[in-house]
Protein backbone atom coordinates (compact mmCIF):
# COMPACT_ATOMS: atom_id res chain seq x y z
CA UNK A 1 0.00 0.00 0.00
CA UNK A 2 1.14 3.51 -0.66
CA UNK A 3 -0.30 6.95 -0.17
CA UNK A 4 -0.92 9.32 -3.07
CA UNK A 5 -1.99 12.96 -3.00
CA UNK A 6 -5.03 12.40 -5.20
CA UNK A 7 -6.25 8.77 -5.24
CA UNK A 8 -9.01 9.47 -7.81
CA UNK A 9 -6.48 10.90 -10.24
CA UNK A 10 -4.29 7.83 -9.72
CA UNK A 11 -7.25 5.51 -10.29
CA UNK A 12 -8.22 7.27 -13.53
CA UNK A 13 -4.58 7.19 -14.68
CA UNK A 14 -4.23 3.48 -13.95
CA UNK A 15 -7.56 2.62 -15.59
CA UNK A 16 -6.48 4.62 -18.64
CA UNK A 17 -3.31 2.54 -18.89
CA UNK A 18 -5.30 -0.70 -18.64
CA UNK A 19 -7.71 0.54 -21.32
CA UNK A 20 -4.73 1.40 -23.52
CA UNK A 21 -3.35 -2.10 -23.07
CA UNK A 22 -6.74 -3.56 -23.97
CA UNK A 23 -7.06 -5.41 -20.65
CA UNK A 24 -10.29 -3.57 -19.75
CA UNK A 25 -12.94 -1.48 -21.46
CA UNK A 26 -15.01 1.41 -20.16
CA UNK A 27 -18.30 2.57 -21.60
CA UNK A 28 -20.88 5.10 -20.54
CA UNK A 29 -24.44 4.01 -21.30
CA UNK A 30 -26.70 6.72 -22.69
CA UNK A 31 -29.39 6.06 -20.07
CA UNK A 32 -27.09 6.17 -17.05
CA UNK A 33 -24.52 8.56 -15.71
CA UNK A 34 -22.20 5.86 -14.37
CA UNK A 35 -19.42 4.25 -16.36
CA UNK A 36 -19.37 0.50 -16.90
CA UNK A 37 -15.95 -1.12 -16.66
CA UNK A 38 -15.49 -4.56 -18.17
CA UNK A 39 -12.58 -6.96 -18.00
CA UNK A 40 -11.34 -8.50 -21.25
CA UNK A 41 -10.87 -12.12 -20.18
CA UNK A 42 -9.45 -13.03 -23.59
CA UNK A 43 -6.76 -10.36 -23.35
CA UNK A 44 -3.94 -12.70 -22.24
CA UNK A 45 -4.44 -14.70 -25.44
CA UNK A 46 -4.64 -11.55 -27.61
CA UNK A 47 -1.30 -10.01 -26.62
CA UNK A 48 2.16 -11.49 -26.73
CA UNK A 49 4.67 -11.06 -23.95
CA UNK A 50 6.92 -9.03 -26.25
CA UNK A 51 4.08 -6.67 -27.22
CA UNK A 52 3.05 -6.27 -23.58
CA UNK A 53 6.54 -5.24 -22.51
CA UNK A 54 6.86 -2.90 -25.52
CA UNK A 55 3.64 -1.10 -24.58
CA UNK A 56 4.55 -0.90 -20.89
CA UNK A 57 7.99 0.51 -21.73
CA UNK A 58 6.49 3.51 -23.55
CA UNK A 59 4.23 4.41 -20.61
CA UNK A 60 5.28 7.43 -18.54
CA UNK A 61 7.50 6.70 -15.56
CA UNK A 62 6.69 7.65 -11.98
CA UNK A 63 8.49 10.66 -10.55
CA UNK A 64 8.22 9.79 -6.86
CA UNK A 65 10.58 6.81 -6.75
CA UNK A 66 13.05 7.40 -9.57
CA UNK A 67 15.15 4.37 -8.71
CA UNK A 68 12.18 2.10 -9.51
CA UNK A 69 11.67 3.63 -12.96
CA UNK A 70 14.94 2.56 -14.57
Amino acid sequence: FYTVKNPWKALVRDLGYLIGLGAISATRPAAGADHVIGVNLKWPTEITETEFFRRVKVMPKGKVHGFLSS
